[in-house]
């Protein structure tokens, strides 16, 4: 699955915005980073848009089973 594709996953998921916020803030720091900082403020739709784009990308690439964080 490409990055484009995992992006348009998030934002069918949990919607523009959300999906926007994560992008940001991710690249401004690392994925990482932005999903802890993401739950600490409550945004969870971000967070988990950051999951999907980022977190999935082993699992979608080496077809094995999911790796849950």
């Amino acid at each position: 699955m490409t990055r484009k594709e995992r992006i348009q996953e998030a934002i069918e998921a949990v919607g523009a915005e959300a999906v926007n916020l994560a992008i940001t803030l991710a690249e401004v720091s690392d994925p990482d980073g932005a999903y802890t900082h993401l739950q600490d403020m409550g945004e969870f739709e971000a967070a988990e848009a950051v999951e999907i784009i980022y977190f999935n990308i082993w699992t979608e690439t080496t077809k094995k089973s999911k790796i849950y964080l």
